[in-house]
């Protein structure tokens, strides 16, 4: 179980203050604890207010792939079409057309959450589906399109993979 960043603060905050704190009998290291304690609490704050910003970024990413899907598959409608591509034409649009609710600043951690969820369900649909077409169908509109949806997902990947670049290795935790 991997808990997510606000629960691990939370349970940090609580340890620092329920299990360590007791047990020091120093007032420096007593404030010392309470600093940190104050720390976690300003830390979780910041997540929670800053968390929603890549969220924001990749579901505009998915939103634009998906846009950029509809065009190519009514497009493509004029030479070529199942009754997949009508569905899954239907899906995107009705993806696309949904409000999600936001928060005052920014949009509620959830609300980015279920977005993203759905987003990236449709999209895997519109690649299995856009695999499936391409056994009948050769069309370089739907090959740009498959280009877009690689490059969309590089880009994800390489951006994931920067995330793990600057973690500390196991070795320099030691």
């Amino acid at each position: 179980m991997r808990p997510t960043f606000d629960k691990t603060f939370e349970g940090m905050n609580y340890t620092v203050l329920n299990d360590i704190l007791p047990e020091l009998s120093s007032t420096y290291a007593m404030t010392q604890a309470l600093m940190l304690s104050v720390m976690l609490n300003q830390l979780q704050a910041i997540w929670e207010k800053t968390s929603q910003l890549p969220l924001i970024k990749e579901n505009k990413g998915l939103r634009d792939v998906l846009q950029a899907a509809i065009g190519t598959l009514k497009a493509t409608k004029q030479d070529y079409w199942d009754k997949s591509l009508e569905g899954l034409t239907q899906k995107i649009d009705a993806e696309l057309q949904k409000e999600y609710p936001s928060g005052e600043e920014y949009p509620l951690l959830q609300s980015l959450l279920e977005e993203n969820c759905n987003l990236k369900e449709v999209l895997d649909r519109t690649i299995i589906a856009l695999e499936e077409t391409s056994r009948d169908y050769k069309s370089p509109a739907l090959d740009e399109l498959r280009k877009k949806i690689r490059a969309h997902l590089r880009n994800l990947l390489n951006w994931q993979l920067s995330l793990q670049a600057k973690l500390p290795s196991a070795a320099e935790a030691e």
